[in-house]
């Protein structure tokens, strides 16, 4: 069963979405969050997510490994884990790297959305 979706407006803090992903994570065995495609394209926003004043939105075909190596960080560094906006593989500045060292962890699709947005 793929992860309940979060829409824009129910956006989730970062540590019910780091639940969350431990939860899918132990409990299921597909092999990405959201439906597979053609159900549903990979690209589609499966879970928004609110940090301060800024959205940020995780594709629906992170897979499982993705998710798993994206907790290895947050076990290393905490809920509070460095999340900074480098330039995606478009040239554009809203992909998101992690930690001290801001690693990428692909295929772990989340982008900054929206900045500086009123909660």
């Amino acid at each position: 069963m793929p992860m309940e979706r979060v829409r824009k407006v129910g956006a989730i803090g970062r540590p019910e979405f780091h639940a969350r992903l431990r939860a899918w994570l132990s409990d299921t065995d597909e092999a990405i969050i959201g439906p597979p495609e053609p159900d549903v394209p990979g690209v589609t926003p499966w879970i928004y997510v609110q940090e301060g004043k800024d959205l940020y939105m995780l594709h629906a075909d992170v897979s499982r490994e993705a998710v798993r190596r994206y907790l290895d960080l947050v076990d290393q560094y905490g809920d509070g884990l460095e999340w900074t906006i480098v330039t995606n593989q478009r040239g554009r500045k809203n992909a998101v790297a992690y930690g001290p060292n801001r690693r990428r962890v692909t295929p772990f699709y989340l982008y900054l959305v929206l900045k500086g947005i009123n909660a």
